[in-house]
């Protein structure tokens, strides 16, 4: 059976991606990857708007394409919790789009954010997911804005 990688965010599927392109001398099994993010994504668009309306959050891209999608573990999308990592890099536009707009990040605003964030980690887990990769919020100035 193949690995998978379901990720949220775009430069770890193009990661793999390149990988997979190349030759591999000593692993040639194949990895899927899936990619639900969306560049300028917050958390959940309701707490923190992203700089586009129609940009989903990452609330959005779990809840209305990930389970409707793969949950199910379909033919299309074999997946499971021992062979699929769940990758994760969200923060930069939850701390900067507040930060950018002049509003203030107060701590009740970062921790809606983080049990949100819990929340939908705790949906995923439930649904079989065991493997995360969670990138951390870089300092302001070296984020890739």
């Amino acid at each position: 059976m193949a690995s998978s990688c379901f990720t949220i965010v775009p430069a770890i599927t193009s990661l793999l991606a390149s990988v997979q392109g190349t030759p591999i001398k000593y692993n040639k099994s194949a990895v899927l990857t899936d990619n639900l993010a969306g560049g300028g994504a917050t958390i959940n668009s309701h707490l923190v708007a992203p700089w586009k309306p129609e940009v989903i959050s990452v609330a959005g891209q779990i809840e209305n394409v990930f389970f409707p999608t793969y949950a199910g573990k379909p033919e299309t999308a074999p997946w499971s919790s021992n062979n699929t990592l769940f990758a994760f890099f969200d923060g930069v536009n939850d701390v900067g789009n507040p930060w950018w707009l002049g509003v203030a990040a107060t701590d009740n605003l970062n921790e809606r954010i983080m049990a949100v964030y819990h929340g939908l980690i705790d949906q995923l887990y439930y649904t079989g997911a065991r493997n995360f990769a969670f990138l951390n919020v870089p300092p302001v100035d070296r984020s890739p804005h």
